[in-house]
């Protein structure tokens, strides 16, 4: 990137302002579109537009004749809707300002499209065009000086349309390249960065909370599992304790009996068997203590790996979208650089 602003310095293209503007995160769109209000207000900008305006209402008067003309004749040709279509988006904008017309000169950009493709589908409308009409510069008076001499006045149908449409696309595009020259284009693209980095910057912060209070959340559960751990590990060193796992296969076997036993004659022998089988623990309060205990310990063992995965996630979320706001920053640092000759340091 640097071998390129060096190059678009040396050759005059941009212009790069040596005092470094610290911007802080949230106040990027608030700056850009400051500059973009800047630009709209060049005067030589504003001259441009409401000439480009009074082109359009020049053509948009001659193409409504036409068409009066035309209905008057009964006259037919496939390019009536598509002046039709112009004559409703071209309008005055009150006040004529670059917002104005740009509002104006984005709701014929349809209708260009379509007079594009017109040429390719009824290439028998245009052909009456003199050639020369088509590379006309544009200029304030050019359109209709150029229509005028290439309009057969006899004639209210195709070749009479169809100067005009295409004087229309003329003066659109003359517009389009003034627009690219002035940078606001590129604006735009600067604006819809620097919202793109506000929102990183708003979601991060968002994440960095959520991963505070899901941290907290662990550390919570990791320490009642470090504490249900102990009291298991305690009754755990009970010479009862040694009692239980002495009987644990055989009681585990009567257990899983017991569940499936069909008949309640059964079930009762089963029963006093395990009553049996525990009483040599010595005490069946142990046993319960034992299995409340080591349910405990499990259950907030599984919450704390859950809880450990779901936090090791988040932070790769929140670190992924971080390294993406510094490459989206460093990328909008260098095109505020390289569009409006501006250094720029954006800080978090």
């Amino acid at each position: 990137m640097g071998w390129m602003l060096r190059l678009l310095q040396k050759t005059g293209i941009v212009t790069i302002e040596e005092t470094v503007k610290n911007i802080p995160t949230h106040e990027l769109v608030a700056w850009v579109d400051a500059q973009f209000q800047e630009q709209l207000s060049q005067p030589s900008l504003q001259e441009e537009a409401a000439r480009y305006i009074r082109q359009l209402q020049d053509t948009k008067l001659l193409l409504e004749r036409h068409l009066e003309t035309a209905r008057k004749k009964n006259a037919r040709s496939e390019l009536l809707p598509y002046a039709h279509q112009f004559i409703s988006r071209i309008s005055l904008p009150d006040p004529i300002t670059v917002p104005t017309v740009l509002k104006v000169h984005a709701a014929l950009e349809l209708e260009v499209e379509k007079l594009s493709l017109a040429q390719e589908e009824f290439p028998d409308e245009f052909s009456a065009v003199q050639n020369s009409f088509r590379t006309t510069i544009v200029s304030e008076n050019s359109i209709t000086n150029g229509i005028k001499s290439s309009t057969p006045e006899s004639s209210p149908g195709s070749v009479a349309l169809a100067p005009l449409l295409l004087g229309i696309q003329a003066v659109h595009d003359a517009f389009s390249e003034r627009l690219a020259k002035s940078g606001l284009q590129t604006m735009k693209t600067v604006l819809q960065k620097a919202a793109a980095i506000e929102h990183f910057h708003d979601t991060l912060l968002q994440l960095e909370q959520e991963v505070q209070r899901r941290t907290e959340r662990v550390n919570s559960i990791h320490a009642k599992k470090e504490e249900k751990d102990a009291e298991l590990r305690l009754l755990q060193q009970h010479p009862r304790y040694f009692r239980l796992e002495a009987i644990a296969d055989e009681r585990k076997r009567l257990l899983n009996e017991l569940q499936a036993a069909a008949s309640l004659t059964e079930r009762f022998a089963l029963k006093e068997k395990i009553d049996q089988l525990e009483k040599s623990v010595g005490d069946k309060d142990f046993i319960v203590k034992i299995e409340e205990a080591g349910y405990r310990a499990d259950h907030f063992t599984q919450q704390d790996e859950k809880l450990q995965q779901e936090l090791y996630e988040l932070n790769d979320a929140f670190e992924e979208l971080k390294a993406k706001r510094t490459r989206e920053i460093e990328l909008f640092v260098n095109l505020v650089m390289m569009s409006m000759g501006k250094k720029i340091q954006v800080t978090l």
